[in-house]
């Protein structure tokens, strides 16, 4: 299909699935990753976009991005369907692939929101506020890349690929505020760190500082070795 519509100049996107089955639907988004970036086709990741949120991974029950079901009556390996919320959450990175489309990433700058904390994982959904500038020991920052692109437009990289990261996330002072590589920071200890990033083309975004405080009253969490 991919030859047919290139052969007709017709512009190709790829999304890959939710799974059905993750052992199984895994192999097949794999599979459709190296396909695209082999063949220089950008690829929407509907799996991850729509399994954000959901604890424990893959979860269809606790995730806020697809319809509810009902275990004992869902039936085995239907692929599950996106709620109001998960429909303009997918509409927007289609929407945002279609117009970047064979643009490139100038600048840059960062965003963030506070998540609700579990155990330092972001595995549920970002809540208020928004622009966090500080925050207490064994807080949750959820970070977003707002990438400006070459026709002037800045838009949020709300896109990962497929079981990968938007590009390289550091932080200068991880013993304060670690980050990992999909943008989810985790504040361990009273300090300043600045939180960078930069895109996979090698375009360094604006830094993001931050100031992690005590806990007041609760219990205080080691910094990584």
């Amino acid at each position: 299909m991919v030859q047919m519509a290139q052969k007709a100049n017709a512009k190709v996107i790829l999304a890959n699935i939710v799974p059905s089955n993750a052992y199984f639907s895994d192999f097949y988004n794999g599979w459709l990753q190296t396909f695209a970036q082999a063949n220089n086709i950008p690829i929407v990741n509907l799996a991850a976009a729509l399994t954000n949120g959901c604890a424990p991974r893959y979860s269809y029950i606790t995730c806020t991005l697809l319809a509810p079901v009902d275990p004992a009556t869902r039936p085995q390996n239907v692929i599950p369907i996106p709620n109001d919320g998960g429909y303009q959450l997918i509409t927007q990175l289609a929407q945002t692939a279609i117009a970047t489309y064979g643009l490139t990433i100038k600048g840059g700058y960062l965003s963030n929101v506070g998540s609700v904390i579990n155990y330092g994982f972001a595995n549920n959904p970002p809540g208020p506020p928004t622009q966090v500038n500080s925050v207490n020991s064994g807080a949750g920052i959820q970070f977003i890349p707002q990438a400006l692109w070459s026709d002037g437009v800045t838009r949020p990289m709300l896109n990962p690929p497929y079981n990968g990261a938007l590009g390289t996330w550091w932080s200068s002072n991880p013993k304060v505020m670690d980050i990992n590589q999909q943008g989810f920071a985790y504040a361990y200890t009273s300090g300043t760190a600045t939180i960078w990033f930069k895109s996979a083309s090698g375009v360094t975004f604006s830094p993001w500082t931050m100031k992690v405080g005590p806990v007041n009253g609760f219990v205080t969490y080691p910094p990584p070795y």
